[in-house]
């Protein structure tokens, strides 16, 4: 059996005064009502309603409980009509976690979990932390941190400055440094020189 609750705002409003419009948790109905109490006393006409944008629902009892957030009464219907037609199928599956973990989340675990048996995973671990600081700076809050972040400047380029290359390092400076020219950066040069 499902209990569905409405846990949206309470709302008290005059028609054509919406400067005294207030909002409430739904836990403070008491509160909506004392107020709509005080404009009654000076003889408006107050309306109190509660939304309908968010719901909680608890399902079963015992071992198999589960209850989530959702945004709409059909959609929270939906979801008990699925749930409750799984049980009756003999599925008992604990939906409680999956919709407690965030986007966030499961992009560090996939940092931690499938990078490293990636070809490039530096560079996806860099790419993949890089959004998720974005998406935190969006958000106005700071990220905490990553136990299997990258390191500042990339694993890659730290990495890249620790290898030797003999033949590299024995060349004189000026042919060092046109070595690591790139093709189009000497195709480029030429046509300028034409």
């Amino acid at each position: 059996m499902a209990s569905i609750t409405n846990r949206s705002r309470y709302t008290v409003s005059v028609t054509r005064r919406p400067a005294l419009t207030r909002s409430f948790p739904h836990t403070a109905k008491a509160r909506a009502t004392e107020y709509s109490a005080t404009l009654r006393a000076q003889g408006l006409k107050p309306k109190i309603r509660q939304g309908t944008d968010a719901w909680f629902v608890r399902i079963g009892s015992g071992r198999h409980r589960a209850s989530f957030a959702a945004r709409s009464r059909e959609e929270t219907q939906h979801t008990v009509n699925e749930i409750e037609a799984q049980r009756a199928r003999g599925l008992m599956i604990d939906y409680t976690a999956a919709h407690k973990i965030t986007l966030a989340e499961l992009v560090q675990r996939y940092i931690a979990e499938e990078c490293p048996r990636h070809k490039g995973c530096d560079v996806e671990r860099y790419t993949l932390n890089s959004f998720l600081n974005d998406a935190y700076d969006l958000a106005g809050r700071s990220r905490p941190p990553s136990r299997d972040a990258a390191p500042p400047g990339g694993a890659w380029q730290r990495n890249k400055s620790n290898t030797r290359n003999p033949k590299r390092d024995n060349m004189p400076s000026c042919t060092r440094r046109n070595s690591s020219m790139t093709i189009a950066g000497t195709l480029g040069r030429g046509r300028l020189n034409r």
